[in-house]
């Protein structure tokens, strides 16, 4: 709170420098606390974000202050710059709180969208680090007390089997658009291995009624992972001119793509810094065996199905139609190559 109207008075001219702080003071003084299993505070009196031997917090006490300045000022005084904050919100949620100092999901999320909106960035470029780990950790207190548990860990989440509808904001449907407008396409060994909507969806409502499930874990995964070469491929046969490259002569077609925020590969240009790509393979076994008493099966990922894809994308204005309809099924033209 205090940060965000700080950065209000400066937008709006009212000081060129505000100072935004804090305070934690414990009253009355008490030397230690009482550790409850499972609760919020560590038994062992440490604090260890992100790790994999965190238990708890501690609670202490202290002052914390920032200085903040236009960016433009602090550039232009040389002052040294510890971060730059894009964008801030602030909301109340009233009697929707969970708590009187707990904010409700729904408007959690709404100040979340609304700081993004000021910030003007895309969500997909933000996340927490390590996240998962807490997410493990609560799984594995939770079988450890004996509560079942049942995990699912979805790939890519694809579009619906019968419309082709999807969500076009992820890092799959960025890169095919990505590569059309570079007019380049990676020559890569990774596999995409992501399944429709509606099969995830089922998969999981039939694996949650089992007795079966407690206590594992299941990959929803295309059993058959696509080659990202069929995928390329099935773009090239609509028309679109893609040139097959090396993967390092495309990651140096990619500096172009950091100063081109049109470029649906612009929030992704990070993601493709290290030399080689890699993308895991997670076995299904456990999620096959849980269906096999039903008739949800995860259909191919074959080239009708891209061609789906493609043509709701077309049809939805995510892609511009192929400057040129090719008739049949064709291959990526190789470096230097003419065809499409």
């Amino acid at each position: 709170m205090a940060v965000h109207l700080a950065c209000q008075s400066l937008l709006n001219g009212e000081c060129e420098v505000a100072l935004a702080g804090g305070v934690s003071i414990a009253v009355p003084q008490r030397i230690g606390y009482l550790a409850v299993e499972g609760g919020l505070l560590a038994p062992d009196g440490h604090c260890r974000a992100f790790d994999a031997r965190a238990r708890g917090t501690v609670s202490g006490e202290g002052v914390g202050v920032v200085v903040l300045k236009r960016l433009e000022d602090a550039l232009a005084a040389r002052d040294a710059i510890r971060a730059v904050i894009k964008g801030s919100a602030i909301n109340n949620d009233g009697s929707g709180k969970v708590g009187f100092t707990a904010p409700s999901p729904a408007g959690q999320a709404r100040v979340i969208r609304a700081a993004h909106v000021v910030a003007d960035v895309v969500p997909a470029t933000i996340s927490y680090a390590q996240s998962k780990w807490v997410a493990e950790r609560l799984v594995l207190e939770a079988r450890g007390r004996g509560i079942p548990i049942g995990v699912y860990r979805p790939d890519a989440v694809m579009g619906d089997t019968r419309t082709g509808a999807c969500r076009t904001d992820d890092a799959v449907w960025r890169l095919l658009k990505g590569c059309i407008q570079l007019g380049a396409a990676p020559d890569i060994e990774t596999h995409l291995a992501g399944a429709p909507v509606d099969y995830v969806s089922s998969a999981i409502v039939h694996l949650a009624q089992q007795p079966a499930p407690l206590n594992r874990a299941f990959h929803l995964v295309a059993p058959d992972p696509v080659p990202w070469r069929e995928v390329f491929a099935a773009a090239a046969a609509l028309g679109y001119p893609l040139r097959h490259v090396s993967y390092p002569e495309w990651r140096e077609l990619l500096r172009a793509v950091r100063e081109d925020e049109d470029n649906a590969l612009f929030p992704l240009v990070h993601l493709f810094d290290r030399p080689e790509p890699s993308s895991p393979r997670f076995g299904c076994s456990n999620t096959l065996a849980g269906l096999a008493s039903s008739d949800i099966a995860c259909p191919p990922l074959d080239e009708a199905r891209l061609r789906q894809y493609l043509a709701h994308f077309i049809e939805t204005g995510f892609l511009e139609p192929p400057p040129r309809q090719l008739a049949g099924h064709t291959k990526l033209a190789s470096t230097g190559g003419t065809g499409g």
